[in-house]
């Protein structure tokens, strides 16, 4: 099973547990979507990482399956339970490393910080994934699960399921759950490992089992006098997924300039998070949060209907086009065909979430709606494997993008960070 045809099934399941965490929050008095565009930004930095995943721009460093063929001395059934059980062990024992030195390298953070870039938890946080995870190098952590002989088939598979069994814990509104607690990754210990309090930072690394981290000490429980602040220590400051995705290199590759020694240089790309040439933090300010408790999340004062102008961008438009991408790839299609399809895709996110922040987007909307009109046309004229003017969806999202295009000409402008 691909990537794409597995989201078939993963994506209303998704939506409809978010829609009950909505429901459920009001109904308790605890509203954890009263950001409409932070939900939205997430949603939005989601679909982005899974057109990216499915166009296949990453670089796997020694797979597993070639770890497969060179070490396995047999080789065990998929109907046997012990396979099972060894499969999903070393998908856990390497998620939690690859996890671990994501937050611990300063060039790998990159890789993971959009996840973490929310000030809110919910559910729609744990679909910000990036755009910039271009390298794959975990394979050799999965060596033990490869010389016992769990074949490839097993891992591609379970690694489905174990990476969308880590959907469920990003959430407020369910408490310490007991014995669980003890066994599993819930949601007390993941609100924890996304918070940035001191007695929280770098902890509860794990994804399914916590024995990792009481194994390699990077426990910590919820405290009940420590409530915790969610976000990253730099703030983003913004609700552009791809802004967020390659802002962390940007900082890097300044340091790098300016540093004056070239071991500092070198050092930026290769110490842990955060560090820095001795005399940046003081000449060259990031805004890092100091004092949690003073936090001011990041806001834009923008209007009632640009919100739900936002919303349909996503719901009406953003997620629908990417159904129609991955039913588009189970077709086959083309390689130029998936190219420009998922670059209309990204850059209409990239538009609309530029638009959220109360930000002009004349020119921006203006080139997305010659954008698919040229898609259209292309398709119309039998330069593609599939006619667009014969779906139905085609002039709904044509008429939206016109109509949006004369709104950001009309729109005044409005920015504030509250």
């Amino acid at each position: 099973m691909e990537f794409y045809q597995s989201l078939f099934y993963a994506t209303p399941i998704f939506t409809s547990f978010i829609i009950i965490e909505i429901i459920w929050g009001r109904v308790i008095g605890n509203d954890v979507y009263h950001n409409i565009p932070d939900a939205l930004a997430s949603l939005s930095s989601g679909i982005a990482n899974i057109i990216v995943k499915n166009m296949g721009i990453y670089i796997t460093i020694i797979g597993y399956t070639w770890f497969f063929n060179k070490v396995a001395i047999f080789t065990i059934s998929p109907y046997s339970v012990w396979a099972w059980i060894i499969t999903f062990a070393a998908l856990d024992f390497s998620g939690y490393w690859i996890h671990r030195w994501s937050h611990r390298s300063n060039f790998l953070w990159q890789t993971h910080l959009v996840h973490h870039s929310s000030e809110e938890y919910n559910l729609a946080v744990a679909l910000r994934q990036s755009t910039s995870s271009l390298f794959e190098y975990g394979g050799f952590l999965l060596i033990p699960a490869a010389f016992m002989g769990v074949p490839p088939e097993m891992i591609a598979v379970g690694g489905f399921i174990h990476l969308y069994m880590q959907y469920w814990y990003h959430t407020q509104l369910i408490n310490k759950m007991g014995f669980l607690d003890k066994i599993i990754v819930t949601p007390t210990h993941h609100r924890v490992h996304h918070a940035m309090n001191a007695e929280y930072m770098d902890r509860n690394f794990g994804q399914i089992f916590m024995v990792w981290d009481h194994l390699f000490g990077t426990f910590q429980k919820e405290l009940d006098d420590v409530p915790p602040v969610y976000g990253i220590t730099v703030p983003v400051q913004t609700w552009n997924p791809f802004k967020i995705d390659y802002m962390h290199w940007w900082s890097m590759l300044k340091d790098t300039w300016r540093a004056d020694k070239w071991m500092d240089k070198l050092n930026v790309w290769i110490r842990t998070t955060g560090w820095r040439p001795v005399d940046h933090d003081e000449k060259y300010p990031l805004g890092k949060v100091i004092d949690t408790s003073q936090l001011k999340k990041f806001s834009t004062e923008i209007s009632f209907s640009l919100k739900l102008w936002s919303f349909f961008e996503v719901a009406l438009v953003a997620y629908p086009l990417t159904m129609l991408f991955f039913w588009m790839l189970s077709k086959g299609i083309s390689l130029e065909e998936k190219v420009l399809f998922a670059a209309f895709s990204l850059f209409s996110i990239f538009t609309y979430t530029t638009s959220m922040e109360g930000k002009s987007t004349r020119f921006l909307n203006t080139l997305r709606l010659f954008f698919s009109m040229g898609i259209i046309l292309l398709s119309a004229n039998n330069n593609f494997s599939f006619n667009l003017l014969t779906y139905p969806l085609t002039p709904v999202i044509l008429g939206f993008y016109s109509i949006s295009t004369i709104f950001s000409f009309l729109r005044l402008e409005k920015r504030q960070i509250v």
